[in-house]
Parts: C-alpha cells; structure tokens; sequence
C-alpha cells in the first residue's frame, strides 16, 4: 500500500506520480501492482474486477510508475526528491 501523506512535508502530493516512479522504477511489475493496489484490495477485501475499470481511468497504470524519473519536477519540496536521497521501499 502506497500513501502520499499530503499534507505532510514528506508527501509527494501535487507530485504523487513523480514520487511513484522514483520509488517503484525497475521493480517486477508484480511487485509494483501489489505496492500500488493489490495488497490493500487483499487486506479489505476489495474486488479488483469491479475496481479494475476505474483504476484504469483514475490511476497510473504500473507501466507509467515503470518509468524512471529522470528529472524531479520544479517546486518539489518532498525529501523523497531531495539530491543524492533515496526512496526506501519496505
């Protein structure tokens, strides 16, 4: 499960897909989609088939969080963003 923790310092938020990539880049696909989704929708017991449609049109797909950052966007203040930082995935 993946938070971004607005309104803290620490949270991605307004770049939450940008702080995704950085985190989840060059990890299996399996992994990322269980990070991003998979794991909550197991623990409370969603239904990924009626989910599904709407994380499609809602959420970025695990292909775009595949994709390395390879700039941090302007005014992002995150630690996770910070030079020479490292995002720690647990």
């Amino acid at each position: 499960m993946w938070g971004s923790d607005y309104p803290h310092d620490e949270g991605t938020a307004p770049y939450s897909r940008e702080g995704l990539r950085l985190a989840y880049a060059g990890l299996p696909r399996e992994e990322v989609a269980a990070m991003v989704g998979g794991n909550a929708a197991r623990v409370y017991g969603f239904d990924p088939a009626l989910l599904d449609p709407i994380a499609a049109v809602h959420g970025p797909a695990v292909e775009e969080i595949a994709e390395p950052l390879e700039k941090v966007p302007e005014g992002a203040t995150s630690p996770a963003f910070a030079p020479g930082g490292s995002v720690r995935v647990w």
